[in-house]
């Protein structure tokens, strides 16, 4: 081999560990933000809960007052059963769902990020795939 050729491969390699070194650090990039998102939304995710747990608070200490003004019968059952059991409840599992698709690319982003370590990243990628479903599990 001459000097010529083995500098040449040099280069190669030296570009493909550059390239591999500016998607590593995209990569890391997209995962910050992607995880953000996920602590973004399981705040949100127990804002509602609270906000549906004082919404049936609200009714029950209205029932245990006794008071019920003139319009309680029309619209109570509505209230509960539309706004409480029905809205929250689907804006909770829609938040639920939302923070699944983020655990998916979270994993993703991971997995991809492993690849650029050889044996070592895919056994962590196995391992990732197991904490995805923990967590989706415990979600």
């Amino acid at each position: 081999m001459t000097r010529a050729h083995l500098q040449q491969q040099y280069n190669s390699m030296h570009q493909q560990v550059l390239s591999c070194q500016a998607e590593s650090r995209s990569l890391e990039e997209q995962l910050e933000f992607v995880r953000e998102k996920k602590e973004e939304l399981k705040s949100l995710k127990n804002d509602f809960k609270t906000n549906k747990q004082d919404a049936t608070l609200v009714d029950l200490s209205i029932s245990i007052m006794q008071w019920r003004g003139s319009n309680y019968g029309l619209y109570h059952d509505e209230y509960i059963r539309d706004l409480v059991n029905d809205k929250y409840a689907k804006l909770i599992n829609d938040i639920d769902h939302n923070l699944d698709a983020l655990v998916t690319e979270e994993r993703r982003l991971e997995n991809k990020l492993l690849d650029n370590q050889g044996l070592i990243g895919r056994l962590r990628q196995g391992l990732n795939w197991i904490t995805s479903e923990i967590e989706k599990l415990a979600n």
